[in-house]
This record gives C-alpha cells, sequence and structure tokens, in this order.
C-alpha cells in the first residue's frame, strides 16, 4: 500500500508540483506584470517620441550606442509595448497584464488553474472584440487603438459587410 505522500507526487506531476518552482513563477509572473504595467503607462506618453525608432525592429538598432527613447524603461520598455501596441491588439493589450497577475497570484496561493483558464478565455475574447471596437471608432487616429490586429479586421470586415454593416455588428 503506498503512504499518502507517493499518492500526492502521483496525483500531480509536472514542475508544478514542487512548490518552489511554483512559487518562483508566480513571482516571475507578477514582476512581469508590472515591467508591462510601468511600460505600458509610459508608451501612452512616450509613443510619438519612440515609435519612429522602434518600428523596425532589428537586434543592431536595439544595441545601438546613440539610440535614445523616452520610455520610463528605456528601449526594451519601448520595443516591448511598441509590440504589444502597434504590432499586436493595442490598448487591449493591457488583457495581458491582468492575466499575468492573475496566474502570478494563483500560483503563489495554491489556487487551481482552473478559473484562470475560464478567464483567460474570456479575455482573449473580449481583448480581440475590443481591438477591432477600438479601430473602427478610432480608425482615424494616429495612436494605434486596435494595434494591427484590430486593423486588419477591421479592413477585413469593412470589405466584407461594409462599414454600416460592421457598425451594426459592433452593435
Amino acid at each position: 500500500m503506498s503512504t499518502k505522500k507517493e499518492k500526492q507526487k502521483i496525483a500531480s506531476p509536472g514542475i508544478f508540483s514542487d512548490e518552489r518552482w511554483r512559487k518562483l513563477f508566480g513571482v516571475l509572473c507578477v514582476l512581469m506584470a508590472m515591467y508591462l504595467i510601468i511600460a505600458f503607462v509610459s508608451y501612452l506618453y512616450t509613443w510619438k517620441y519612440d515609435q519612429d525608432k522602434v518600428i523596425h525592429f532589428t537586434w543592431s538598432s536595439f544595441f545601438q550606442k546613440d539610440l535614445v527613447v523616452e520610455n520610463w524603461l528605456g528601449r526594451l520598455g519601448a520595443f516591448i509595448s511598441n509590440a504589444f501596441f502597434y504590432y499586436g491588439f493595442g490598448v487591449p493589450s493591457i488583457v495581458f497584464i491582468v492575466l499575468l497577475l492573475r496566474l502570478g497570484v494563483d500560483l503563489l496561493k495554491k489556487n487551481s488553474l482552473r478559473s484562470f483558464a475560464i478567464l483567460t478565455r474570456n479575455l482573449i475574447a473580449g481583448m480581440a472584440f475590443f481591438s477591432l471596437f477600438f479601430e473602427f471608432v478610432f480608425r482615424k487616429s494616429n495612436f494605434t487603438w486596435g494595434g494591427a490586429f484590430g486593423e486588419s479586421l477591421c479592413f477585413w470586415l469593412t470589405n466584407f459587410v461594409g462599414t454600416i454593416g460592421l457598425f451594426l455588428l459592433l452593435m
């Protein structure tokens, strides 16, 4: 007959069965979320100054000595936030911060990840919708409210159902 500890090891295989790895990954998720918060907030203020410097990412431009950016977290913060906002989902990319925080807290508190999976599904669907919505509403803006995802989806749907059809679809 097996002991209680052996049953626990069999019941929870994987990297998170060891408490140290679970806590380490939880702390890393919370720290990454805090980093993204600072980078994203800074991007909202400094995107006009930094975008022409970070729009076309190359490793040589990233390590350029004379490249000066205004982002509060320097080059890395400018490149990462530009990737999320310009090439990603735009302002709804803030969902990634919420997901990282929730995952980190759930791992640290030893909560089940089932509710996190449901939240992830719902927030990603909402992020896709709001990326399209912001791009449709602020289409003429210089700032990329919906990112590349919202822009391409808005363009495709406008060609498919027309502007009035997309408006009715969003309502």
